[in-house]
């Protein structure tokens, strides 16, 4: 039996052995590494765990309290289901054994250069599929839960995402957040902030 002891994690937690990430994993991870603490705590820990067998996955962050890195991993390892490993603490890759390391940590360096940017139809103007996620996803969301920040980026190859505000992030972290989950499912692309909340962004 493996568990947390003393706000340590226990050695059985760490996955090791081969692993290959598909690609859904490859941009789940990739936005594990966008979200940032853009509060610039110093008690905030990350944690991004994979079941090998059955492809699972989740990522959680977790800040304050007694123990936040025991929190990140427990959160993560509870919401991920039995047979899970830590791939990933504190974005830095923890499972022995996979050989693609240094690649994908590259991509952290990549976003957190990236300078956020607001819609400018004059660049590129957002694509049908776009819109209708827009109006059809994010808008109800935001309306169902106003108490929430949330923001919407979109792509210039059609890519979106869409973000709520959590824990003690705040109306301009969720920008922040939304514009790097952007560029971690459109690597290469260009992002832009659409929206916050019910309020469309344009560069003046």
């Amino acid at each position: 039996m493996t568990g947390l002891l003393g706000g340590c994690v226990t050695a059985q937690k760490y996955g090791s052995g081969p692993l290959s990430l598909t690609g859904e994993q490859k941009v789940a991870y990739r936005e594990y590494l966008a979200q940032d603490d853009f509060s610039n705590g110093s008690d905030v820990r990350d944690a991004f765990v994979i079941n090998p067998q059955t492809g699972q996955f989740s990522w959680y962050q977790a800040s304050g309290g007694r123990d936040p890195k025991g929190t990140a991993v427990q959160k993560a390892m509870n919401n991920c289901g039995e047979g899970c490993y830590l791939f990933d603490l504190d974005k830095k890759i923890v499972w022995q054994g996979y050989e693609d390391k240094d690649k994908l940590q590259e991509t952290a360096a990549e976003l957190s250069k990236a300078k956020m940017s607001y819609y400018n139809p004059d660049a590129f103007e957002i694509n049908p599929y776009q819109l209708r996620m827009f109006q059809t996803e994010y808008i109800p969301d935001v309306i169902d839960d106003p108490k929430g920040d949330w923001a919407f980026a979109i792509s210039d190859n059609g890519q979106y995402a869409y973000l709520r505000s959590t824990g003690r992030s705040s109306y301009y972290d969720v920008r922040e957040y939304a514009f790097r989950s952007c560029l971690a499912r459109a690597p290469k692309s260009k992002c832009v902030v659409y929206a916050v909340n019910q309020e469309l962004l344009t560069e003046k």
